[in-house]
């Protein structure tokens, strides 16, 4: 979660605030770049802006704007890496348009590595076994609990 806080005004006056939907919009289009700039082609990252959320009324300069989504990567290196450049870019945001960004990590997934040849082992045993319909897939960036064991 990413909270950008600066000085709202009236729309008729754009020239004393500084205008947090703004802010927020050139935060995301920043943020794009960090996996197809900062994370190794043959590594595997993803961002995700969700939700960004800004502003009160029609005539009013946003004085507030949050950005919500995810982070996925395979490796807790890529992790690092990914967190500092969205710092960065946070810290330049600040010094753009004059306000505060707060940068958050509610919660984070760590990658689930399983071993290729137990996996391959149980897949052998329950198809042997018919206790189930095995299919192999291809990995995934969704969210894993098994990351945390």
């Amino acid at each position: 979660m990413i909270d950008l806080e600066g000085k709202g005004g009236h729309a008729a006056y754009p020239h004393l605030a500084n205008d947090m939907v703004v802010a927020a919009s050139a935060l995301v289009g920043q943020l794009q770049s960090v996996i197809s700039r900062n994370v190794d082609p043959l590594d595997s990252a993803v961002i995700t802006v969700g939700t960004i959320t800004g502003g009160t009324a029609q005539n009013i300069i946003a004085q507030h704007a949050k950005l919500d989504g995810t982070i996925r990567t395979l490796s807790p290196e890529s992790m690092e890496k990914v967190r500092k450049r969205i710092e960065a870019l946070a810290k330049g945001i600040e010094i753009g348009y004059e306000c505060k960004v707060t940068v958050r990590y509610p919660s984070s997934y760590y990658e689930v590595d399983n071993s290729k040849d137990l996996t391959e082992e149980f897949m052998s045993y329950v198809a042997e076994e018919g206790l189930a319909n095995v299919i192999e897939c291809r990995e995934a960036m969704t969210g894993e609990d098994f990351g945390y064991i």
